[in-house]
């Protein structure tokens, strides 16, 4: 018997594991189980980002119902819920999984991969999260790339494994079917934590939902991306990024269809973001310690400020800085934040605020859907300019120019800070600064609608300069 291991790979199609260990049972003739370890060291039931991982497994665990593949469901502390799937299943010979390349899961299946060994069971992973593996692109020296223009520029040339053909009726054929005597502790977890998210996310779920939008940025959106991407109130970006973290959505499908689209500057762009995010994968697994530790050692250690009030008000949206506002607002909303927003609220908390980066990262895991970490400490690492290929520490974004820039009618602040739909256009960015005009011309008593701004960004910004110089200079 061969099982397979799902994980954050909610899927059947372009699944490396699962058609792996398919061709194995079809060529042995041996039965396969599909199971799910649901781990207790990975529950945070009040976040955000743990409810939509259980309304897409719950998603997946009804289509493989409704094709007539059973899931098999696991609970407990890690050896006892492996010692109960082989009580239960003793001729499983093989387990096939797509591999994890770093932190908690990485350490997990290490001591899988141990415990499997005294029993002589195969523990077989397979890379299939990413387009590159982490140690797949490196320096002439077979280091880590520290940059990433050289890094993309190995990596564009490298071939992309194709997309795998999934044998449904094959699959049917070699699932086993009577599992529900032997699902009982596991299924009654599952459905509890199910009856227990918060939140719709039916339009954010599914494969076929995934392949659609997919389908329709690569149509519609596409050539327009590198024109639309950076404006918080067009839709133009893919929002195909929760489907990937959980891998509702195969990362060879979406290079495969963004690959065969016409030419175009938003295709260029595109691809570049999806090495990025293969890129930052690649520098977590080789620097493991970077959810506690800055990448660039010589900012290990460097002060931040320990300011609650102002890391509420950051997270609560009532920083006064409208577009800051209205991205952490959006956040709390949807679960969701743009991308240049995530720099923009990234860049004024570890800058402005002087407030430590990894209180934003963590906050962001909790609230994001689409949460990866590597590409979220990544992200949070570049903007506190203390990881791989960080933006210098001198570039600090003004959110009031950001905002002018990249939302200059205001719709998106509008949008999400509705206590200022009636401010005029003239001061949507930067209310305060007219605040006499607002009320003298427009009746608008700002003080009774809108917090004031809870730091002066000039002042902020040249005392973040001169921490970092000092950094800068330290041996």
């Amino acid at each position: 018997m061969q099982a397979v291991w799902i994980r954050n790979d909610l899927r059947l199609t372009d699944n490396t594991a699962l058609i792996h260990a398919l061709k194995i049972a079809e060529r042995e003739q041996e039965p396969l189980l599909l199971f799910f370890y649901i781990d207790p060291l990975q529950l945070a039931p009040e976040t955000r980002s743990h409810d939509y991982f259980f309304a897409a497994l719950a998603d997946f665990y009804a289509s493989c119902q409704s094709k007539n593949l059973p899931l098999y469901l696991i609970t407990g502390p890690l050896d006892q819920a492996f010692a109960t799937l082989f009580d239960q299943f003793p001729m499983v010979k093989g387990i096939h999984y797509n591999v994890s390349h770093r932190g908690y899961g990485l350490k997990r299946d290490r001591k899988v991969a141990d415990m499997l060994r005294d029993k002589g069971t195969i523990f077989k992973g397979y890379s299939d999260h990413h387009l590159h593996a982490a140690h797949e692109i490196l320096t002439k020296d077979d280091t880590p790339c520290k940059v990433y223009t050289p890094y993309y520029n190995q990596w564009k040339l490298r071939t992309k494994r194709q997309p795998l053909s999934l044998d449904l009726a094959a699959l049917q054929r070699h699932v086993i079917q009577d599992i529900s005597v032997k699902n009982q502790d596991g299924e009654t977890l599952f459905q509890t934590l199910c009856r227990q998210v918060q939140g719709n996310y039916a339009d954010w779920l599914g494969e076929d939902n995934a392949q659609e939008r997919l389908r329709l940025f690569c149509v519609k959106k596409m050539h327009r991306y590198h024109l639309d991407k950076d404006f918080p109130s067009i839709d133009g970006t893919s929002r195909l990024s929760s489907y990937l973290s959980t891998g509702q959505l195969s990362i060879r499908d979406v290079f495969l269809q963004v690959s065969q689209a016409p030419d175009s500057q938003g295709k260029e762009n595109f691809i570049k973001e999806l090495a990025w995010r293969d890129f930052y994968q690649m520098v977590y697994a080789f620097h493991p310690q970077q959810k506690e530790l800055e990448v660039m050692e010589k900012y290990q250690g460097i002060p931040w400020q320990s300011n609650d009030e102002w890391f509420t008000k950051w997270q609560a949206g009532q920083t006064g800085f409208p577009i800051v506002d209205a991205a952490m607002r959006q956040l709390q909303t949807e679960g969701w934040m743009h991308n240049r927003l995530r720099m923009i609220a990234a860049s004024f908390l570890t800058k402005d605020l002087n407030i430590d980066w990894r209180l934003g990262e963590a906050y962001f895991s909790q609230q994001l859907i689409d949460y990866d970490s590597a590409s979220n400490i990544g992200g949070w690492q570049w903007s506190a300019s203390v990881g791989t290929d960080a933006v210098p520490y001198f570039w600090i974004f003004n959110p009031t120019l950001q905002s002018q820039k990249f939302d200059p009618s205001g719709a998106f602040i509008r949008q999400y800070v509705p206590e200022l739909r009636d401010v005029p256009d003239y001061a949507i960015h930067e209310p305060y600064h007219f605040e006499q005009k607002l009320r003298t011309k427009e009746g608008i008593e700002l003080k009774r609608l809108y917090p004031p701004q809870i730091v002066d960004h000039k002042h902020q910004r040249l005392q973040s300069i001169e921490k970092y110089k000092y950094y800068e200079k330290t041996p």
